[in-house]
């Protein structure tokens, strides 16, 4: 289960990119909705992959440094050619869920 978890965060890296990067032009509904529907997603797997880590050292599932700086930059490439009424609405989202140290989005959010 977590394999699949796992496999299906770095599938959703790679669309962030994708789109983040503009490789891939989608409509603005689409650019909106995919941090909007996986930055919760994604924050709840990092989480729990954090804290089972820690606890067991042989837990082979968790988000690599790698993935996660992938998935921030995305994230922050993406948000940062948002609308600002649309980037309001994910820095409400985000400042809510603060207490969540991932992804950082102050970047996304000082330019």
């Amino acid at each position: 289960m977590w394999a699949l978890k796992i496999k299906l965060i770095v599938l959703t890296s790679k669309v962030l990119e994708v789109v983040g990067y503009g490789t891939a032009v989608l409509p603005v509904e689409s650019r909106v909705d995919l941090p909007k529907t996986w930055l919760p997603c994604i924050r709840k797997i990092k989480s729990i992959s954090d804290k089972t880590s820690k606890m067991e050292a042989a837990f082979p599932y968790k988000m690599s440094e790698d993935l996660c700086q992938c998935i921030e930059g995305a994230i922050v490439s993406l948000v940062s050619a948002l609308s600002s009424n649309d980037q309001a609405e994910i820095l409400a989202d985000w400042i809510i869920a603060e207490h969540v140290k991932y992804p950082d989005l102050s970047e996304a959010f000082e330019i």
